[in-house]
């Protein structure tokens, strides 16, 4: 079928194309061989001239010789403001980070590394190993060299260029926050005592007050949220100025954690949001006349930023641990849900001029978005075919039977079919291990196949084997799955869901298969050129 498209239909294309690279860029950093697949099952829910252009590259490689792939026969829920993934962690990510630079990003959580990630490209760029196993925030001094990350004991002032510890920072409890004042050369940090303590990065204490919340101005100035019942006060210290912050009675929650964040100021500082008492609220306030602008009721989970942008002043929150961000503006009074992630958001970030920001979650991923588009066209689907709703699926492990390692199976009319984990490493997650390859086993015969790949990375969650047992499916915690040829170990297609995969499964009849990741996406595909 030949196509004609016209120039400005070319420069769309190219667009859409530019687009979805950025998004799947996590994916083809490192399995590149996926460049068709990936752009394909992204871009074929599109009208033409696009989605011609695809028909006509399907029917081009509709034969074996252009190797197998995964064919996504229903498409996902995911907002068009995500501009890429960082993906690569192996645990869960508390926090995150824009480097000045405005070139590189770091995050960090459990496990006892931050990683450092190429901003443009989504790569990771580098990973540092140090004594900071849990990091539930961080934060850069202006020129980008030193970092702060506040732990499960103290803030530990880290040096990226020398990648040593500068000093720890002591606290009689857990440090929540931490961040520098614009010249760089001293520290404030809020603990669960609610203590704002001022520092030299050396680690000497120069004072301490108890707060509400507290943050430095742009000028370096300090100022120091305080709360009395239902009154706010905001102190200026520096020039001992006061102001009781307006509005309506509102009683701020009496407690900060980093599962449950409860102020948040702008970049700028002009503007504080509090989370209400009842967890059902969040107040916003204008910080340079007291006066409050905006106030959403909802059942809040975190307050999780508060920004100037190019809808007013803006906050994200959240309203449970499924993934999904909430954005209101009080210019319209409506809010808007950005999906993406899938379990637990840590942190998020914006960038100075309030365009851009990250979050990152506990499904491993720290992502970037465009704020701009955040309340513009979301990618809706359409209700999954009737014909995908009525399949019989097999389940991926008989009887959820599983011990030391092992999965069993019975194929219909066929000997048990024994999979074993093989040449694991130690230290896993959630008492689990990553696995170099699988040993799987015909009882009938005796005889034994080894895969030719695992899943290295993380521990596995499922494993399912097609009805005649000459093909096996595997998913990871990492979010991967991988399709395998059980006549001689070959890895035939692999495929990336959204979050972490609980479970795969192939159809009754052998033709597709079926994936679930812990955000409740259902996946359907489709094993081309078999």
């Amino acid at each position: 079928m030949n196509i004609d498209i016209s120039k400005k239909q070319k420069h769309k294309i190219l667009k859409q194309l530019s687009i979805a690279m950025a998004k799947e860029a996590h994916i083809l950093n490192e399995y590149p061989h996926l460049l068709w697949q990936q752009l394909f099952n992204r871009l074929q829910w599109l009208d033409n001239p696009i989605k011609g252009i695809l028909e006509n590259e399907f029917l081009r490689r509709d034969t074996k010789e252009t190797g197998q792939w995964l064919k996504l026969i229903n498409p996902i829920y995911e907002s068009e403001a995500l501009i890429r993934t960082f993906k690569g962690h192996r645990n869960h990510i508390n926090t995150c980070s824009f480097n000045p630079d405005h070139k590189h990003v770091i995050s960090a959580g459990h496990g006892g590394e931050l990683r450092v990630w190429d901003l443009s490209t989504g790569r990771e760029t580098e990973s540092i190993k140090g004594d900071f196993y849990h990091v539930y925030d961080c934060a850069f001094d202006p020129s980008g060299y030193h970092l702060t990350l506040c732990t499960a004991a103290n803030t530990v002032v880290f040096d990226i260029m020398s990648r040593k510890i500068i000093s720890k920072l002591e606290h009689p409890a857990q440090p929540l926050r931490a961040e520098f004042n614009p010249q760089g050369d001293s520290i404030l940090t809020i603990s669960k005592d609610h203590i704002a303590r001022i520092w030299g990065i050396e680690g000497k204490l120069h004072c301490q007050e108890p707060v509400y919340a507290a943050t430095y101005t742009i000028n370096g100035d300090l100022l120091f949220v305080q709360t009395r019942l239902s009154t706010i006060i905001l102190n200026r210290i520096e020039t001992g100025e006061s102001m009781i912050l307006q509005g309506d009675q509102f009683n701020p929650l009496p407690w900060d954690d980093y599962y449950k964040p409860t102020w948040a100021f702008s970049n700028d500082r002009q503007f504080l949001a509090i989370l209400e008492d009842s967890g059902q609220g969040i107040g916003i306030w204008d910080t340079t006349d007291g006066k409050q602008i905006g106030y959403i009721n909802d059942q809040i989970h975190g307050l999780l930023a508060c920004e100037s942008t190019i809808f007013g002043p803006t906050i994200i929150f959240t309203t449970s641990d499924n993934g999904q961000l909430h954005l209101w503006a009080p210019h319209d009074n409506k809010s808007c849900i950005i999906k993406g992630h899938t379990k637990r958001i840590g942190a998020v970030k914006f960038n100075q001029n309030g365009q851009l920001f990250l979050s990152c979650s506990w499904d491993w991923t720290v992502k970037l978005w465009r704020i701009v588009e955040c309340k513009q066209k979301h990618t809706t689907v359409a209700h999954t075919h009737t014909s995908l709703e009525n399949i019989k699926w097999l389940a991926p492990i008989k009887d959820n039977a599983y011990s030391n390692n092992e999965y069993f199976f019975t194929p219909d009319g066929q000997a048990p079919i024994i999979v074993k984990e093989v040449e694991m490493s130690s230290g896993g997650l959630f008492g689990k291990s990553s696995v170099e390859r699988f040993e799987v086993m015909n009882t009938a015969t005796g005889n034994s196949i080894y895969t030719e790949g695992g899943h290295p990375t993380s521990p596995v969650s499922s494993v399912a084997i097609n009805p005649d047992g000459n093909l096996m499916a595997s998913a990871g915690m990492d979010g991967f799955f991988h399709v395998w040829n059980l006549v001689d170990g070959k890895r035939l297609a692999t495929f990336s869901a959204m979050g972490r995969i609980e479970e795969v499964a192939f159809s009754s009849s052998g033709n597709l298969l079926y994936c679930c990741d812990e955000g409740k996406n259902i996946y359907y595909l489709k094993l081309i050129n078999m």
